[in-house]
């Protein structure tokens, strides 16, 4: 009897494991979908020819100038790998990260579509989108992204719940290792592509 009692507290512990499992994995991809569709609703909404020449400036004389002076692989990795790990941390804070996260994704978008906006007709805010979504890089960081905004709102719930967080923690602490690892990745790739296009 006690063997069998054990063996059904094991099987319901697993399925218990494997439902938070299933539920984490199922927020992760409406995450990445909704910070997809963000991207894309900032590259397409209308900006004023003023606005999208004052971000279009900004990006060039910013990220986009410091960027490309950089020599080297690692210089241009680390750059790349320090501005994403800012997003991703503040995106880690409950409450207010996934709120953040989104924005960011949107004003990527926007930037994007500046971008596009002042380019004369170069091209048109579908190939920035469409070039954009051909990088890996993109496709690794909105995962990495998704995965701790999906952390940080579970933790919100348990905060509002006044559940314990100790789960969470972990949960949260796990995450911001594989996300770290993942943007590592990207930057590297994304270090890599730039310097092959340049040469």
């Amino acid at each position: 009897m006690e063997g069998s009692g054990a063996l059904a507290i094991e099987e319901r512990g697993s399925r218990v494991i494997g439902y938070i499992k299933s539920q984490r994995l199922r927020l992760i991809a409406l995450v990445y979908a909704t910070l997809l569709a963000s991207l894309a609703i900032g590259v397409f909404v209308p900006l004023p020819l003023s606005y999208a020449e004052y971000l279009a400036d900004l990006y060039n004389r910013t990220i986009a100038r410091e960027y490309l002076a950089l020599r080297g692989f690692a210089n241009k990795t680390l750059f790349i790998l320090f501005n994403n790990m800012k997003v991703l941390i503040l995106s880690s804070v409950p409450v207010m990260g996934p709120i953040f996260m989104y924005y960011t994704a949107l004003s990527a978008g926007m930037v994007l579509n500046a971008l596009a906006a002042t380019s004369s007709g170069r091209v048109t805010h579908l190939q920035v989108l469409v070039t954009s979504l051909t990088a890996p890089s993109t496709w690794l960081e909105l995962l990495a992204f998704s995965i701790v905004t999906s952390e940080s709102i579970l933790l919100s719930v348990q905060i509002l719940k006044k559940g314990s967080l100790k789960d969470e923690a972990f949960y949260m602490a796990a995450a911001l290792i594989v996300s770290s690892a993942l943007l590592l990745i990207s930057a590297s790739v994304e270090a890599l592509a730039t310097i092959a296009a340049s040469r």
